[in-house]
């Protein structure tokens, strides 16, 4: 029985918010009476019922009320609580709330097997009567007090969040104003917490934000119709209602834009999507009325999505957890087991074809097999059922004298293997005929694998150990965990092959396709892999390698169909992908629960996953694809857009110039440059480009990759290279002090001195009146064309390595080794600072219109700002300092050159990403049964 520690007065009880829940066997009763007043005298809520009550429909509402409002649940475990089924009841209803779990023993004697896996994870508090109570009470209440105001968030939320959904979602009983931003606080802060958000309280703060957004719109429409109401009485008043229109339709934006990233930063990416995609559909309707910072940093939210976004699809329907997924052999449908004693039926879009039913208790695994034809079920309810892809049961497997806890075939699909609780492995025939019987050593076998030969078995066997064995049931190999001495001072025994192993107990196994690796999960928080080739014996049963990553227990592996990576799903609720070297490629999060299963797709494409939060989800091994520019041998320095927007010109390190498609094809090559590349620039007709060289050189060039002319006249590093704006001129900037300018003939006009140093970068104004130019000596001088100096700009803290004027040639930007891009006005007083970069800014770009800038930096990002200053965006998928951007003629694309050898074009165009957005979300709109109207809407 579980006992809720309040004297009397449930509903009282509730209201004022519990803090502590205690579920119990009734045998232990005056322990929690001793325990409950200590905590009382330090302040402590309780609800506790020490009346023996029957248990009614009454009684276990009050039960679960009083889980679902308490922040903590402490489980005292004994050998009667854990046979106890209440309390094993109370135990399922706090972790489905996601309530923090507190195990303390009272007693022992029983057997660790039978503990709730949930509560095994966790560290255990001894309250023996052999153990110091006093020391025993500050260790738990130093563990009820950690991060209890996050904890107790979570509490309020999740009881607001079941009281909306126990009345049919209504809507008076969503969040608003600060208490929805707190939630949403709450939510992004919440990665990597214990308990983790549960999948009810995303959906009600999700719910209560588009809630709340189209109660924005309506006020914005009831705005809009009184502001043409009054305009006919007052033209100030019409003023004023237009500026406040537009700044509740600024609001809304910048709102919806935060939620969406919000929402992706809390692992809820589908969400994320459809909310940045609702932005993006207001934008393209009213979008002219927001000043272009606005738009552009829904814009960039809403890109941040579209390419970060993994998750393909959620699958709603099992009302239990789900305990495992799987696809067909054709990849064309997916099978899933859960708690609720069904199996179910998915197409590969998400959309439900059947529900299996007739097992009678949880079924806690299945698979197909090879043909595809049959699938295979094991359950707690002692049986292994087989079924036809219709659904059809086909036949019923008994013989198992305890829960089965896995159940597959053999390769060639004329064996099944099952496991159960108790340590016995059952090999059956497909007619149902029990082939043979072996025992283990009495541990529960929770995972049982085929090699891929069908030769040999793997097995989890409960504890810390991964063992082989040949179908008789003959132990081959053992692979050992760690063995601590009685004490727990000394290591004991490490692995045959002199390796450490498993320090907790194995809870899965899996061969790569070619058998020659074995991988094995353990509650340790570590996967391993282990060599299992039979043609290299010296090495068979060593460890390979282990991961680390994980933050609670691994349950499930999955190798990709190709053996090259390997996926682990864990009670941190994420599931982590690997390169078999152990680093990890890509950690999905979206899972509100537990991950207790995970496998690739034939084609090697797609992971789906099965979870306690009762969803499985798709994922997709690669996401979104970046257009990257991949064609230099080095780092590549420079990257410019023709004025016509139709080829993108780079220079690299590998002394190259490439000449790119919008689309990003590789068009020419250009050589003759005899060191490295360091600045591009075309002429204003898209005819010429011009390159700046470490070889003290500038050459002409023609857009067909001809050689034209080479100026030669510096004595030093060509930094930096500029087009007039009616293409006449050249001007260049060297390491020798100097910036010369020349003609398209190559004869030179003029040289200009006045910097003290080397000349990093130079630019003309659009209005061809100016030059502007930055130094080494941390300064930036504007000059006339004729080579008059009109004024030196200082203030920055390191050379100025990159230099541009405005769209209307009134504002320049200086970017210096400092981190700041400094702006100011042409009689030069500085407007603003750019600051956020953690280092050398080395190449900045106003937008087409001059709205934004764009900055690159040696901190690997590149950073979008308002021409007043705020930071709009930032990208980080460059590996190496970025060198160089250039925006697109029309704005909506940005390229960045990087030192890792790469060119990256940024998509800013809003009918593109809805596009990509709208395909992406296709199965999800069109599958997921709690996706509303207004949702589907959003691509229509």
């Amino acid at each position: 029985m579980a006992v809720t520690g309040m004297d009397a007065g449930q509903s009282s009880a509730i209201e004022r918010q519990n803090e502590i829940f205690i579920s119990y066997s009734r045998k232990d009763k005056e322990f929690v009476q001793t325990l409950s007043r200590s905590l009382k005298q330090l302040g402590y809520n309780l609800w506790v019922d020490w009346e023996d009550i029957q248990p009614t429909e009454d009684w276990w509402a009050a039960i679960q009320s009083g889980i679902e409002a308490a922040s903590n649940f402490i489980f005292v475990l004994s050998p009667d609580s854990i046979a106890s089924k209440v309390c094993g009841q109370e135990l399922d209803h706090a972790v489905a709330n996601h309530k923090r779990l507190v195990p303390i023993v009272r007693r022992e004697g029983f057997d660790v097997a039978l503990v709730h896996p949930m509560l095994a994870t966790h560290n255990w508090l001894f309250f023996r009567e052999t153990d110091d109570h006093d020391r025993a009470l500050k260790i738990l209440t130093t563990a009820l007090d950690t991060d209890l105001k996050y904890v107790r968030a979570h509490a309020r939320l999740q009881t607001r969040a079941i009281e909306w959904e126990h009345r049919t979602r209504d809507e008076s009983l969503l969040l608003r104003g600060s208490d929805l931003e707190e939630a949403e606080l709450w939510l992004a802060q919440a990665t990597g917490k214990k308990p983790e958000p549960t999948e009810l309280q995303g959906a009600f703060i999700n719910t209560s934000r588009k809630a709340e957004t189209l109660r924005q719109k309506a006020e914005v429409l009831r705005q809009q119709f009184l502001t043409a109401a009054v305009s006919a009485f007052s033209i100030v008043a019409l003023g004023m209602a237009g500026f406040a229109f537009k700044q509740k339709i600024k609001a809304e934006v910048v709102a919806q834009s935060s939620g969406a990233q919000k929402l992706m930063a809390s692992g809820l990416e589908l969400e994320a999507l459809v909310e940045g995609l609702h932005t993006g559909r207001q934008l393209k309707q009213i979008g002219w009325f927001l000043e272009p910072s606005t738009q552009l940093r829904a814009i960039t939210a809403l890109r941040q999505v579209v390419y970060g976004i993994k998750a393909e699809n959620t699958l709603q329907g099992h009302q239990g957890y789900v305990m495992s997924a799987s696809f067909s052999p054709d990849g064309q449908t997916i099978a899933s087991a859960s708690a609720d004693k069904t199996i179910k039926l998915w197409s590969q879009e998400g959309k439900l074809l059947k529900t299996l039913t007739g097992h009678s208790d949880r079924v806690n695994s299945v698979s197909f097999s090879p043909d595809g034809q049959t699938l295979v079920s094991a359950s707690d309810d002692q049986t292994v059922r087989l079924w036809s892809l219709k659904g059809q049961l086909l036949r019923s497997l008994k013989g198992h004298g305890a829960r089965v806890m896995s159940a597959s075939f053999n390769p060639k699909n004329n064996l099944i293997v099952s496991s159960d609780q108790k340590g016995i492995i059952k090999l059956w025939n497909l007619s149902g005929k029990l082939v043979r019987t072996f025992s283990t050593e009495g541990f529960a076998v929770v995972s049982v694998q085929f090699s891929p030969d069908g030769q040999t078995l793997a097995t989890a066997e409960g504890d810390q150990d991964v063992r082989l064995r040949n179908l008789d049931g003959k132990l081959l190999k053992t692979m050992l965990g760690v063995r601590f001495s009685p004490d727990g001072k000394t290591l004991a025994s490490a692995s045959e092959s002199n390796t450490i192993g498993h320090g907790a107990t194995v809870v899965g196994v899996r061969f790569s396709p070619d058998g020659k690796t074995l991988a094995s999960a353990s509650e340790d928080e570590t996967v391993k892999l282990w060599s299992v080739d039979r043609a290299d014996p010296q090495r068979f049963g060593q460890l390979l390698k282990t991961f680390m990553g994980h933050s609670d227990g691994v349950r499930s592996l999955s190798f990709s169909p190709d053996g090259t990576l390997l996926a682990s799903a864990s009670l941190d609720s994420t599931i982590n992908l690997w390169h078999l070297n152990g680093e990890t490629t890509n950690t999905f999060r979206g899972h509100s629960n537990w991950v207790n299963s995970v496998n690739f797709s034939p084609d090697g494409k797609t992971l789906v996953s099965a979870s306690g939060d009762r969803t499985l989800k798709l994922w997709a091994i690669v996401p979104p694809p970046l257009v990257a520019l991949n064609g230099h041998q080095d780092m590549v320095n420079s990257v410019r857009f023709s004025p016509d927007g139709q080829t993108i010109a780079t220079g690299g390190s590998d002394n190259t110039i490439k000449l790119w498609d919008r689309k990003g094809t590789e068009r020419l090559t250009l050589k003759s440059h005899q060191k490295r590349i360091l600045s591009v620039a075309f002429s204003p007709n898209s005819q010429t480009i011009a390159s700046a060289s470490e070889d003290s050189t500038v050459k002409l060039w023609s857009r067909q990759g001809q050689l034209l002319k080479t100026l030669q006249g510096h004595q030093g590093t060509v930094w930096s290279v500029a087009f007039s704006p009616d293409g006449q001129t050249v001007a260049s900037a060297s390491e020798d002090g100097t910036i010369k300018l020349w003609n398209q003939e190559g004869q030179l006009l003029k040289t200009l001195k006045g910097h003290s140093g080397a000349v990093l970068s130079v630019a003309f104004s659009p209005d061809g009146r100016f030059l502007l130019s930055g130094n080494d000596d941390a300064t930036a001088q504007l000059w006339q064309v004729n080579g008059t100096l009109l004024r030196t700009l200082q203030g920055q803290g390191g050379p100025v390595g990159t230099v541009a004027f405005s769209p209307d040639s009134q504002i320049l930007a200086t970017g210096s080794d400092d981190g700041t891009v400094q702006l100011w006005n042409r009689g030069g007083d500085r407007l603003f600072t750019l600051r956020g970069h953690g280092g050398f800014v080395m190449g900045v770009a106003f937008s087409p219109e001059g709205s934004t800038i764009a900055t690159a930096s040696a901190d690997k990002t590149v950073r979008l700002w308002s021409i007043d200053g705020q930071q709009l965006a930032t990208f980080t998928d460059h590996t190496n300092w970025v060198r160089s951007v250039s925006f697109s003629p029309d704005g909506k694309t940005l390229a960045s050159a990087s030192q890792d050898g790469t060119v990256i074009l940024w998509n800013l165009n809003l009918n593109d990403l809805m596009q990509r957005g709208c395909t992406w979300l296709h199965n999800y709109l069109t599958t997921n049964p709690n996706v509303t109207d207004l949702d589907r809407a959003v691509c229509r």
